[in-house]
């Protein structure tokens, strides 16, 4: 490219131009979804409608978020379990899979101007944790408190073996 192809007198006479790159935005139908999408929004934030699966905790779904840990003699699962308390909750080891159960049961009264406003939620989860090495499963405890679930599980002793240097030798 030259300096006088810059000139806007010198536009027409070019040679033709390559294709240009694909665009997410010149797709029609690329640009038919994403206006679908806004109109939807748009539908359920005017009306204060939640469609199911975006708002899961209200509409009875609950899925705890899970933290897991590997120490150096113990794994370490925290689970984040807001408004439920220990009875609520089940928690077995087996083959090296860690799992949770339980029910999330909520009730709202409120009477306000001489209404009675009520709303109740209920849903179960269920999560199963796969873990990275052999544990001890007859030594594992958990600890609850203020929402969070705590369960600590030791190591196996083949578990925890240092490991060791390879040598590489010459082929």
């Amino acid at each position: 490219m030259s300096i006088r192809d810059l000139a806007p007198w010198n536009w027409g006479k070019r040679a033709p131009r390559a294709p240009a790159r694909w665009d997410a935005f010149s797709d029609p139908f690329e640009n038919l979804r994403h206006e679908m999408n806004r109109i939807f929004d748009s539908f359920f934030r005017e009306w204060r409608l939640e469609p199911a699966g975006f708002f899961r905790e209200r509409w009875g779904d609950f899925t705890p978020q899970i933290e897991m840990v590997e120490k150096a003699d113990e794994i370490e699962v925290k689970a984040e379990l807001p408004g439920l308390s220990e009875k609520d909750v089940e928690i077995s080891l087996s083959e090296g899979t860690l799992t949770l159960k339980g029910e999330k049961r909520r009730e709202a009264r409120e009477e306000r101007d001489g209404m009675q406003y009520c709303e109740c939620a209920y849903g179960s989860f269920h999560r199963e944790i796969r873990l990275p090495c052999a544990v001890k499963d007859d030594k594992a405890e958990a600890t609850f408190k203020n929402g969070v679930l705590v369960i600590r599980i030791p190591k196996a002793d083949d578990a925890m073996s240092k490991g060791r240097k390879i040598e590489i030798k010459q082929g």
